[in-house]
């Protein structure tokens, strides 16, 4: 085994990056000050995600380090680049570094990481480690950066013999860093590539894992519509885990409707609930069934709330369905009931499960009008923006952006929902942003003064907002809007955000 081969099998805790390789990648874009942990990383990025690499950004200082020299390595090769990339300097390349670092960008990164599809494309090597560690936070990550990930590229284990052994140990890809972040990111993989593979892994380190990672664990495969093998089931039995039971029954629930066991389960449930003199009412059964615990399902102590563990397993659209009622209409007596907020965690956990763009979109705007009593997680609202469909996104643009009467604050979740990257946005969506940025500063003109400190923020919403292309028109704008002399705030925020934005076209 070479240096080059331990590096990525053991990693920098293991043992230093030798002069040869950290002059190899130094040549190649990275940071030759960088400690070893750090170098390490950016290079296993580099090495991975892409094909190409970037030509040296600057002179070699030796013969060891030379172009020639890496490219007759034997243990060391460089991909040269073909002539109609576009090389970039070292100082395009800080540049572009800087803005991955602002979180308002993140439109900017996703375009950068999908350029990756491109075949003659040049990617910045600098920005990889991003593309790194996204992709290692969780599986919905994952699935969004799949296509820029080659199929043998994530192999992420833990140095722990036990988990090497199950893996070929002719395996040139498989990787050992351990992290839990990218224990789940390893699995993610095999779950894509190599299903078999998860429950072999799952049950050899069933007693070691703790109930959080086995929870994660069972939540990755629903993510993945992977059904837990009959023998990990029974694993989660045995230790009496009614949840990891109950998230093997809500697969179940999606993957097989007609299974005898889950239709007699829904039939008994959907039982229990009835809807009478726009109230809602829910009776549960007593004694409580004992097959109900068999799939994971015990009796709360709480038996006015028993019920709610049951909201999570089915598709949402069956309990309006069985009540005879519009969604809009169902989720209104939940609020009048003030209890929206008891099924919203449920509701939610549902609407991910069965990727409802339906009820992305229902949830997304309750949380809009409701914004005390539908509170969501940044991770939710990802994960339902990237549910809606562009005729949703259209939809939700519209509904709000030509009603809203004030100008949209930067702590607003429709500011977060407008501006978030994996919003479907179309021109349309333009059009009704320009709308709503027209009627806000005429409504300020007539009142005869200007509220700079609401207004710049939506000012800024609209220059995050402009496409990425030759057609930014900063200029008629201005002069629109009519915007004066002595007001230069306004137009240095935008000018900022739109040659931010003009220098990141180009360098595309």
């Amino acid at each position: 085994m070479n240096e080059w081969e331990k590096i990525l099998i053991l990693g920098t805790d293991h043992l230093p990056v030798t002069p040869e390789i950290r002059a190899f990648w130094s040549s190649a874009g990275i940071d030759s000050a960088l400690n070893d942990t750090a170098f390490m990383r950016i290079s296993l990025a580099m090495h991975v995600g892409f094909k190409k690499i970037s030509p040296p950004l600057s002179k070699p200082t030796s013969e060891k380090t030379s172009t020639s020299y890496l490219e007759n390595s034997a243990e060391i090769t460089v991909n040269n680049v073909t002539n109609n990339e576009k090389n970039l300097s070292f100082q395009e390349l800080t540049y572009l570094k800087k803005i991955f670092k602002n979180t308002s960008y993140l439109d900017l990164q996703i375009a950068l990481f999908n350029r990756v599809k491109e075949e003659n494309r040049f990617i910045p090597v600098l920005l990889l480690p991003t593309l790194f560690d996204i992709a290692c936070q969780d599986a919905f990550y994952y699935k969004r950066l799949l296509p820029v990930i080659p199929e043998n590229g994530y192999h992420l284990l833990p140095k722990n013999k036990k988990w090497r052994s199950l893996l070929p140990s002719n395996d040139e890809n498989i990787w050992y860093i351990g992290t839990f972040s990218e224990r789940i990111a390893l699995l993610t993989h095999l779950c894509v590539h190599l299903p078999y593979r998860i429950e072999t892994i799952l049950s050899s380190t069933w007693k070691e894992d703790s109930t959080y990672d086995k929870i994660h664990f069972f939540l990755l495969l629903e993510k993945m519509d992977i059904l837990p093998g009959d023998y990990l089931t029974e694993l989660a039995r045995k230790d009496n885990d009614f949840e990891l039971i109950k998230i093997s029954t809500r697969i179940r629930c999606k993957l097989h409707p007609d299974d005898k066991e889950i239709e007699q389960l829904k039939t008994e449930v959907l039982a229990c609930f009835k809807f009478n003199e726009k109230t809602l009412w829910v009776q549960m059964p007593e004694p409580w069934p004992e097959h109900w615990g068999r799939l994971g399902f015990n009796e709360d102590r709480k038996k006015s709330t028993s019920y709610l563990s049951f909201v999570s397993i089915f598709h949402p659209s069956v309990w309006h369905e069985k009540l005879q009622l519009s969604p809009e209409k169902f989720l209104d007596i939940l609020l009048k009931e003030s209890v929206y907020k008891l099924w919203l965690p449920h509701l939610t956990q549902a609407v991910l499960h069965y990727k409802s763009n339906e009820w992305a979109f229902y949830l997304l705007q309750y949380a809009i009008e409701y914004a005390e009593t539908c509170a969501l997680s940044d991770e939710v609202i990802t994960a339902l923006i990237d549910m809606l469909s562009g005729e949703e996104s259209i939809k939700l643009t519209q509904k709000y952006l030509l009603h809203w009467k004030e100008p949209i604050d930067a702590d607003h979740i429709l500011y977060t929902i407008i501006i978030h990257p994996y919003l479907n946005w179309s021109e349309k969506n333009s059009q009704h942003l320009q709308v709503h940025l027209v009627k806000m500063w005429e409504k300020y003109l007539v009142r005869g003064f200007f509220a700079f400190e609401h207004y710049e923020e939506l000012f800024l919403l609209y220059a995050r907002r402009c496409n990425l292309s030759e057609t930014i028109n900063e200029d008629g704008w201005l002069e629109a809007l009519d915007i004066p002399s002595n007001q230069p705030s306004l137009i240095f925020a935008f000018n900022e955000i739109i040659d931010i934005r003009k220098k990141v076209s180009q360098l595309l």
